[in-house]
C-alpha cells in the first residue's frame, strides 16, 4: 500500500491544504516523503522494520501519543485484525480536537470494504474514495458517540488470557493474541534438552515460549525476547515480570547478538497475505551469527516450509525432532 493514498484526499480536494501550525500524527503508517512537508507530526509505528524507516527520514519528530483532542489531523493505516483496527479508530477520533480531521486508508481485501461502515458506527459523518484498490475514508471529528468509543477501545486493549491454571497478558492485534499457537506448543513439548546460560526468544510474540523455558530449566543465567511488534513486546514484559529477561524492540532480519548457547524461535513466514521465505532465512541466518561454536538453534515451521536446506546451510549438525499437526520441528547444532 503507498501511503501517497493517504494524502489523495487533499488531490480530490475534498480537504482544503494542511495549515502550517496544524499538529499532525502519522499512525500506523509506512513512511513516505510526503509527510516532510508537515511541520508539527508526531510519529507512531508498531512495527519496528517500518519504525526504523521512519527515524532514517524523520529525524528529531516526536512519538505521538493519542492524547484526547489534541490533533488537528491524523493519519492512520488501519491494522488487518478487526479488533484492534476498531479499537485504533476510536483512539484516533477521540484524540483530535473539534472539527479536526482522521484520514484513513485499508486494502480493500484487508478492511476496506466495511471501513466505511466502521467508522460511521462512532457518530462522525465520512467521505469515503477509492483508489488503487484501497479505500480512503476521511472524518471530521463533532460529536462522538461515548459507548461505542469506550466498547472500541477497551476491547482493543490489553487483556488477559487464561490457559489452564496459566494467566498471559495479550492484545488483539499481536501475532496469535487469543490462543497458545499451536506450533509453539509443539516447540515446546518436543524440547527435552536442558536450557542453561544465555539464551534468546527469536520474535517472542506475548512471551509464551519464554515463559515455558524459564519455567522449566532453572539453569539458565540470561534470556533475551526480542520482538519486532512493540505491543507483543510489552506484553512479554508483563508476563515474564517475574524472570530477569532482556528486552529488544528490534528487527530480526537485522539485529544480531553475540555468544549466546540456544536460541528458540517460530518465525513469520508471511509478508502480509504472501508466504516468504526469505523472512525465516533471514532469522535462521541472524541465529546462525548470534550462537556461539556448538550453539543450538530450536525452531519450530509449517511442514510444507522448506528450510531444511537452508539450515543445513548454515549449521554442521541439523534434526528433525519432531513432525506433527502439519509443524516440524527442528534442532541445529552451529
Amino acid at each position: 500500500m503507498k501511503n501517497t493514498l493517504l494524502f489523495y484526499p487533499f488531490e480530490k480536494e475534498i480537504l482544503a491544504p494542511i495549515l502550517p501550525d496544524a499538529i499532525c500524527a502519522a499512525i500506523e503508517c509506512e513512511y513516505d516523503s510526503a509527510f516532510d512537508d508537515i511541520q508539527d507530526l508526531k510519529l507512531f509505528n508498531s512495527f519496528k522494520p517500518q519504525a526504523d524507516k521512519w527515524s532514517r527520514n524523520a529525524k528529531g519528530r516526536g512519538v505521538a501519543p493519542l492524547t484526547p483532542e489534541h490533533y488537528d489531523v491524523i493519519f492512520l493505516e488501519i491494522p488487518k485484525q478487526k479488533i484492534s483496527a476498531k479499537a485504533l479508530i476510536a483512539k484516533s477520533l477521540s484524540a483530535l480536537k473539534k472539527g479536526g480531521c482522521l484520514i484513513c486508508v485499508a486494502a480493500n481485501d484487508a478492511g476496506g470494504k466495511t471501513l466505511e461502515k466502521t467508522m460511521k458506527a462512532f457518530g462522525v459523518n465520512v467521505q469515503s474514495l477509492s483508489k488503487s484498490k484501497c479505500r480512503i475514508v476521511v472524518a471530521v471529528r463533532e460529536e462522538l458517540n461515548p459507548a461505542e468509543i469506550y466498547n472500541a477501545i477497551e476491547d482493543g486493549s490489553r487483556q488477559e488470557m487464561r490457559v489452564g491454571d496459566a494467566v498471559y497478558t495479550t492484545q488483539p492485534g499481536i501475532f496469535g493474541w487469543n490462543k497458545i499457537d499451536l506450533g509453539s506448543y509443539l516447540l515446546i513439548e518436543s524440547l527435552t534438552d536442558p536450557l542453561k546460560g544465555s539464551g534468546a526468544d527469536f520474535g517472542c510474540g506475548y512471551g509464551y515460549l519464554a515463559r515455558q523455558v524459564l519455567q522449566r530449566n532453572l539453569d539458565i543465567e540470561q534470556l533475551y525476547a526480542i520482538d519486532a511488534d512493540y505491543h507483543a513486546l510489552e506484553c512479554a514484559k508483563e508476563n515474564l515480570n517475574q524472570f530477569d529477561v532482556e528486552y529488544h524492540w528490534q528487527d530480526l532480519t537485522k539485529f544480531t547478538l553475540k555468544g549466546l548457547d540456544w536460541i528458540i524461535m517460530n518465525p513469520p513466514f508471511h509478508e502480509g497475505k504472501k508466504v516468504d521465505n526469505h523472512l525465516g532465512e533471514k532469522f535462521i541466518d541472524n541465529a546462525a551469527k548470534s550462537l556461539k561454536s556448538h550453539g543450538t538453534l530450536y525452531m519450530v515451521a509449517n511442514s510444507h516450509l522448506p528450510y531444511e536446506k537452508i539450515i543445513g546451510a548454515y549449521f554442521s549438525h541439523i534434526e528433525k525432532i519432531q513432525e506433527q499437526d502439519g509443524f516440524k520441528i527442528f534442532k541445529a547444532v552451529k
